[in-house]
């Protein structure tokens, strides 16, 4: 199995999201952000102005928060390490990583931190930060088949999305 990754901003975007919001601090996140919302709204339903304050708090955490990582995404597709391809190469004992300007490396896939399935992309976490983002439309084989060679590679504690 092979992939071709040339990332866009809305593949990038989506790694933010899910790197901001799919842990514990980003889940405590929306929490207070629905409970706020839920807090703002009640009071607003019983005549209670104030009200007005929580849903502007709910909307930080909805609407500011999510048009914030958009930007950066915009930001940081502009880099140079993105403008080429980066190629992936799915062995049977490890991954393969290159790029023309950087060269090859590879790491066997009990040494990946983690892999997650969120929305169109695969992440594919090297630690607790960093990570490779491949569509799923970038890979030689359908995303079934991208999903089953992940679940037979990656143990079910660091394989995220997939059940």
């Amino acid at each position: 199995m092979t992939a071709e990754v040339k990332l866009e901003k809305r593949d990038l975007f989506l790694f933010l999201l899910y790197h901001m919001y799919m842990n514990p601090t980003g889940l405590l996140y929306l929490f207070v952000g629905l409970l706020a919302l839920g807090g703002g709204i009640f009071y607003l339903v019983t005549g209670n102005w104030r009200g007005i304050f929580l849903v502007a708090v709910s909307l930080v955490y909805f609407v500011l928060m999510p048009l914030l990582l958009y930007v950066r995404a915009g930001r940081q597709i502009r880099q140079p390490v993105f403008e080429k391809p980066t190629y992936y190469a799915f062995d049977t004992e490890e991954l393969r990583v290159s790029q023309t300007e950087v060269g090859t490396t590879s790491a066997r896939y009990d040494d990946l931190y983690r892999v997650a399935f969120f929305s169109s992309v695969v992440i594919i976490y090297v630690d607790a930060v960093h990570a490779n983002v491949l569509p799923l439309s970038s890979f030689s084989v359908s995303p079934d088949k991208v999903r089953v060679f992940f679940k037979n590679k990656i143990s079910k504690q660091r394989l995220k999305g997939i059940r």
